[in-house]
């Protein structure tokens, strides 16, 4: 082998073994966020042309909506990082009105859920919400929330002050405002 030819193959090597190293981080990092992402658009597809989409998109996502640990899934998904990506990405495909209404709904949905939410239900979520881990998961979704341009967020405020007024229930221990 020629001092050139061996310098290539060194080179070569390097190179291969960069992009595995750089293909390994990335799908580590961001595989989550591509399977919760996927999650949401297959459900938001699935309930695409329902009379009641967000309720339809829900229980394709998490599940039927009677069993009380789907129901907190739902909520807690509102905190989730990578699930506000695929919902915002799900709003964004949305036409207007579609848009509007979907809105309402959820935030329909999220007054609904506190104000029929059982004493144990209200334990579960406050425990789950109000930990460190709870409280830190909230502060990098509102961190995201923020980052995000202002339209986006003022068609989202109905959602924003519903999950807040809940929040506010679960610190406050109590079922309303």
């Amino acid at each position: 082998m020629t001092r050139k030819w061996k310098i290539t193959l060194r080179i070569s090597a390097t190179v291969v073994l960069m992009v595995v190293a750089v293909a390994a981080w990335a799908w580590k990092t961001r595989a989550p966020i591509i399977r919760e992402i996927a999650l949401d658009l297959k459900a938001g597809a699935g309930a695409r042309g329902a009379q009641k989409q967000f309720e339809r998109f829900i229980e394709l996502r998490y599940g039927p909506m009677d069993d009380p640990a789907n129901r907190q899934k739902v909520f807690l998904g509102f905190f989730d990082t990578n699930h506000i990506e695929g919902m915002r990405r799900l709003v964004g495909f949305m036409k207007p009105a579609e848009r509007q209404t979907n809105i309402a709904a959820t935030a329909d949905w999220i007054a609904n859920y506190r104000d029929k939410m059982s004493a144990q239900e209200r334990e579960a979520l406050a425990s789950a919400l109000l930990s460190e881990e709870g409280r830190a998961r909230i502060q990098r979704a509102s961190a995201l929330y923020r980052s995000r341009d202002i339209a986006y967020r003022s068609a989202t405020e109905p959602v924003i002050r519903e999950l807040m007024t809940t929040l506010t229930a679960l610190q406050g221990g109590t079922n309303a405002p």
